[in-house]
């Protein structure tokens, strides 16, 4: 298994090294999913913390503008979290199967 950090840093010669031992492997595969994850876990952080503003706003007193923002985030969170569990699924399986 290699180190995802070093991947990131130095994509050229870890794709070389593993192409060598492995010419098959789809090291691009690996690294549009560890990108893929990056952005949807930001996206899911960000959507988290406007959530809770939303809540802290309505702890002051909620209209009804506010709990259909929140509602809706609600839903987008839902989402964007089964999307990022999938997806951490399909690279952790994919990592682990790396020379």
């Amino acid at each position: 298994m290699i180190d995802l950090a070093l991947l990131r840093e130095d994509q050229q010669r870890v794709k070389s090294l593993i192409l060598s031992k492995e010419p098959t492997f789809p090291i691009d595969q690996l690294s549009t999913l560890d990108q893929q994850v990056k952005t949807v876990r930001s996206e899911v952080e960000n959507l988290r913390k406007e959530k809770n503003a939303l809540a802290s706003m309505g702890a002051q007193g909620a209209t009804p503008e506010n709990r259909e923002k929140s509602i809706q985030i609600g839903k987008s969170l839902k989402v964007q979290e089964t999307e990022l569990e999938r997806l951490e699924k399909e690279l952790n399986a994919l990592w682990l199967s790396c020379p």
